[in-house]
């Protein structure tokens, strides 16, 4: 099947998935060991590389190591309190300087164990040898350490093996950092870290990470589904990934700002924009009841339609194993409404799957902030809950149902409100 046939087969014309199969990569690049020489030369030694929390190295000396294919690093805070970077090898005989994954370093030097080469960590430069005479001519400054760049961005430490490379979050990130924006990256603690080795090419691993065509079966709880702009079916992308990391990991407790939570604006209060998406209505007056189901991370049905007037039982169901919302707004509404919730999580009124009630009546703010999240247009359930909305839909509005649960708009539970006039 090609792009161009899709009326015949019956595929609708605004079909977003897969029309043909496309040719893989040739075999040998998967076992070939002129082809891995070739890749780590120009992709693993030219990417920045995500290595550590900013806080795993947070004393003078304290270092960690790293390998990159064949290569080995290690990265070192110094005296001065930045961060220094240099392949981890003596220039000597190619000894392994650092043996353990993390350390701390005495005076902040590098000893090579084999034959005691003493390295600066603040330049990586060549302090000593052991030789009882060095040889004439013999220069320290021309045998330093072989340097590789280091930045912190936000909290992260990441590596590159280029010495010249230049950080840009915007590359780094394929154009998705500014989507983070409002996460409090630096805040962010490390709750527990799981390391697996998969024996496999590189390759092999990253294309199935970059595809869920698995992920109903394989895992259906990480599957979602878009929304109907294309419809049924699935994507995975590290962003969503992250976004999820950082609905996970965020711990810091600390003073709020000033404000007031405004996930449901009650009436004319909060934004103003009560009247713009109707207002709660009267449950014996429910014109019809529809069921909403919460997965993670998709909600059925992906959209909503109704009348302009009519007044909406929704009966919303937590299917799925973290904590989920149900929110009717607009797409401003949303985001205001996710800087709050990234507030609650941050400070430990919500978590990743539950609701701590008693953060939430605490004043975490000289009293001016006590987040409840009790708007009649919106609920918070915790797995296995069950709740209503009843909502009159007043006037035509451009309005999207969503969970604002930190991560998980962005990585697509959110859906449109179609709405008809009269009945």
């Amino acid at each position: 099947m090609t792009a161009t046939d899709d009326t015949s087969v019956g595929v609708a014309a605004d079909y977003n998935g897969l029309r043909q199969a496309e040719p893989s990569l040739p075999a040998a690049w998967y076992y070939d060991a002129g082809q891995f020489k070739t890749e780590m030369s120009t992709v693993w030694a030219k990417s920045w590389l995500y290595l550590c929390r900013s806080a795993a190295l947070s004393g003078a000396g304290a270092y960690k190591t790293l390998s990159v294919g064949e290569q080995n690093i290690l990265v070192l805070r110094t005296r001065e309190g930045r961060l220094a970077g240099y392949f981890n090898v003596c220039r000597h005989r190619g000894s392994i300087l650092l043996t353990e994954a993390e350390g701390t370093l005495p005076a902040g030097r590098v000893i090579c164990p084999y034959h005691q080469w003493c390295y600066g960590g603040e330049d990586g430069g060549l302090i000593g040898t052991t030789s009882f005479a060095e040889p004439a001519g013999f220069q320290k400054a021309g045998h330093g350490l072989f340097r590789i760049s280091v930045v912190e961005w936000r909290g992260f430490v990441f590596v590159n093996l280029d010495p010249d490379a230049v950080w840009d979050d915007e590359v780094a990130f394929q154009r998705g950092a500014a989507k983070l924006t409002d996460y409090p990256l630096e805040r962010l603690v490390l709750g527990h870290r799981w390391v697996r080795q998969v024996a496999c090419n590189w390759k092999s691993f990253w294309e199935n990470f970059n595809e869920c065509l698995h992920c109903p079966s394989v895992h259906p709880s990480a599957a979602y589904r878009r929304d109907q702009m294309h419809s049924n079916t699935f994507k995975t992308t590290a962003l969503a990934a992250l976004a999820a990391l950082f609905a996970f990991t965020v711990a810091a407790h600390g003073a709020i700002a000033a404000g007031s939570h405004s996930g449901g604006h009650d009436n004319d209060k909060g934004h103003g924009h009560s009247m713009a998406i109707g207002e709660p209505g009267d449950p014996a007056k429910a014109d019809r009841t529809i069921a909403i189901t919460m997965s993670d991370n998709f909600f059925e049905p992906e959209e909503i339609k109704i009348k302009e007037g009519e007044t909406i039982r929704f009966v919303v169901s937590n299917k799925g194993e973290f904590l989920h919302e149900f929110n009717i707004g607009t797409a401003a509404m949303h985001a205001a409404h996710q800087k709050e919730m990234a507030e609650m999580m941050e400070h430990g009124m919500i978590t990743a799957t539950g609701i701590d009630h008693k953060m939430m009546k605490m004043d975490h703010g000289g009293g001016k902030m006590m987040m409840e999240h009790n708007d009649p247009n919106s609920v918070l359930l915790e797995p296995g809950k069950q709740a209503e909305v009843i909502w009159r839909f007043t006037k035509e509005a451009e309005l999207e149902f969503a969970c604002n649960v930190p991560g998980h708009y962005e990585s697509g539970m959110m859906g449109p409100i179609h709405m008809q006039h009269g009945h």
